[in-house]
């Protein structure tokens, strides 16, 4: 087995920079920024509260839970793009400990590494790198977790639904980028482990066994990997 070794800061700014040109949901800011704070204190003082209130207006919920859906369901799909996307193109695992946050006045989030640095993960070994990225993403995850439960009726089988949906997507744009597959192995060996374990289907297309709240907002309908997708209780809540 090759051991990892520390890339160090230059090769973590140049990947986060490289990973953010995918897409919005790659994005990430680079260094110290006022307004930014870590993701404990995001939960804790308040910013989130204030965070799930925009939220909760920008897709028309009067419902906590479906706005604390929304908002750890892109909290968890930029994390696993940012992840996901720099091992990707460079073969590196950000170090997300000076991992800053802060949301929109709609209630997007936005990220920033505070100080870069990460660990090279090379090679044919899809499990390795997967524990790697997860070490970085999960405690993170995991922080949100906790506040939102405490605070909403939101459950932690939608949360971590959410958070292996969002996985997957940020796997299939990046697949799609440019053919390489090998991002691949590693979102399974993800998928396959917990705490994310069991919360999709295992097949070719993508269906999770828990729904994400999306048909209680103003869009009225289910998403396309929704277990609910012409359920008697959906189609209600579309027709209103």
């Amino acid at each position: 087995m090759t051991a990892p070794v520390s890339s160090g800061a230059d090769r973590a700014r140049r990947a986060l920079k490289k990973v953010g040109m995918i897409g919005s949901y790659f994005s990430v800011g680079v260094g110290a920024c006022d307004g930014f704070v870590v993701v404990d204190e995001f939960c804790a003082a308040g910013h989130l509260d204030a965070a799930l209130a925009a939220v909760a207006h920008r897709i028309g919920s009067d419902e906590a839970r479906v706005a604390a859906s929304s908002l750890q369901y892109e909290f968890a799909e930029r994390l696993w793009s940012i992840s996901l996307g720099c091992w990707h193109l460079d073969e590196v695992v950000p170090d997300l400990r000076s991992l800053v946050c802060q949301a929109a006045p709609n209630g997007r989030i936005r990220f920033r590494i505070a100080e870069p640095d990460g660990v090279e993960q090379a090679g044919p070994e899809p499990a390795r790198i997967a524990r790697s990225i997860a070490a970085q993403v999960i405690p993170h995850l995991n922080t949100v977790h906790h506040r939102l439960r405490a605070t909403t009726r939101v459950a932690d089988g939608l949360l971590w639904g959410n958070a292996a949906t969002g996985a997957a997507l940020a796997t299939r744009t990046l697949t799609a980028r440019d053919g390489d597959r090998r991002v691949g192995e590693v979102a399974k060996m993800l998928l396959a482990s917990p705490p994310m374990a069991g919360h999709l289907h295992d097949s070719e297309i993508l269906r999770r066994r828990t729904c994400c709240l999306y048909y209680r907002t103003a869009a009225r309908r289910t998403c396309g990997d929704c277990p609910l997708a012409g359920s008697v209780a959906a189609s209600r809540r579309a027709r209103r």
